[in-house]
């Protein structure tokens, strides 16, 4: 597996990397080094990845329409959905 099919491999996996942060430890049998954040601005400028600006550090992530939701993030999102169509009721608007 090259470097560049882990770290896409492990946002798929994760959601996101700060090559920052997430640098110096092994990965699938992968170590993800000092090379990290070349192989993200690498993908990033091929259209595989998307930067995310947090705070003083750059985050990437897959480009919205490859992306799912994680499970926490889908439920949140379900809720706020059921919340909205209790709420929205358009016969209360008919006078």
């Amino acid at each position: 597996m090259t470097q560049k099919e882990t770290v896409l491999q492990y946002i798929k996996d994760h959601g996101e990397m700060i090559p920052a942060k997430d640098h110096g430890f092994e990965y699938r049998g992968t170590f993800l080094g000092s090379e990290t954040s070349r192989r993200c601005r690498e993908l990033a400028k091929e259209g595989k990845l998307v930067k995310v600006k947090r705070g003083r550090f750059t985050g990437y992530r897959l480009p919205s329409d490859q992306t799912a939701p994680s499970g926490v993030a889908e439920k949140i999102l379900q809720g706020l959905k059921e919340d909205r169509e209790e709420k929205y009721n358009p016969q209360m608007n008919l006078l």
